[in-house]
């Protein structure tokens, strides 16, 4: 697995796919960061991921998936399509801002996009349902539900834009 971007969001991922003990390596372009996290003994580096070199010098061949964490919206589109290219059957998996951007990245061949978002209002939503007497279940029960309509709009909407420039 390849994580780019190793923020608060990429690091929540790699500690729990740690944990997992499912091997990951992560790229960042922050030098302090990369430096904390190896000294912690983190596969992470620093390099930018839309450079197809960086990408198959971290193994994207052999990845079972790449999962993009960085919370700049521009650099996602950049990672996807180097990705794209070397690596077509790679799973990659976005974060996204919202559902606008997600829908971009979906055309632009992304596998799986999360948009924070969309993310954090159903959370809340569900923590409020929650709070306000219902059911645990039948409020996380709302939530898929909801959250499955809004997936479905996202890849409808996918597929009537065209594909960002690569």
């Amino acid at each position: 697995m390849i994580i780019i971007g190793y923020g608060r969001t990429g690091q929540l991922l790699g500690d729990l796919v740690g944990r997992q003990m499912l091997p990951f390596v992560a790229l960042d372009l922050d030098i302090e960061r990369v430096s904390r996290c190896q000294a912690r003994g983190l596969p992470v580096y620093r390099g930018d991921a839309s450079r197809e070199a960086m990408l198959r010098s971290v193994g994207i061949n052999e990845a079972v998936a790449v999962v993009i964490c960085t919370d700049d919206p521009e650099v996602p589109a950049r990672v996807l399509a180097a990705s794209r290219k070397l690596a077509p059957s790679v799973p990659v998996i976005v974060r996204a801002h919202d559902d606008a951007h997600s829908s971009e990245l979906l055309s632009a061949g992304a596998t799986k996009v999360v948009p924070e978002v969309l993310e954090a209002g159903l959370e809340l939503a569900q923590t409020t349902l929650e709070e306000a007497g219902i059911p645990a279940s039948v409020a996380h029960s709302l939530i898929e539900s909801r959250r499955l309509e809004i997936e479905v709009q996202m890849q409808h909407n996918a597929r009537r834009k065209p594909a960002l420039p690569g």
